[in-house]
């Protein structure tokens, strides 16, 4: 429901008022490319890296791919841990 100067009237309206639109949309838009980058980064190391067997790299796959964001981080996170250690 439009208010006297155009916003919306909601109980914190003048929040929204304060805080820019475009802002936000540029905020949302950069969080989604830093987690497509993270992504691809683990997706393309799965494919480059050499894993003791076929079935590591298979559940690594499964992980990334049914759980993206969160197996990615974690493959990631892993991944260094298992370079530092060698």
């Amino acid at each position: 429901m439009p208010g006297n100067d155009g916003g919306l009237l909601l109980p914190g309206y003048k929040v929204f008022k304060l805080i820019n639109m475009e802002k936000i949309s540029l905020l949302i838009l950069a969080v989604a490319a830093i987690i497509l980058v993270i992504y691809l980064w683990a997706v393309i190391d799965m494919n480059r890296r050499k894993f003791s067997s076929e079935s590591e790299r298979r559940n690594w796959i499964n992980l990334v791919y049914f759980l993206p964001l969160l197996g990615a981080f974690y493959y990631l996170i892993r991944r260094n841990k298992r370079r530092k250690s060698i």
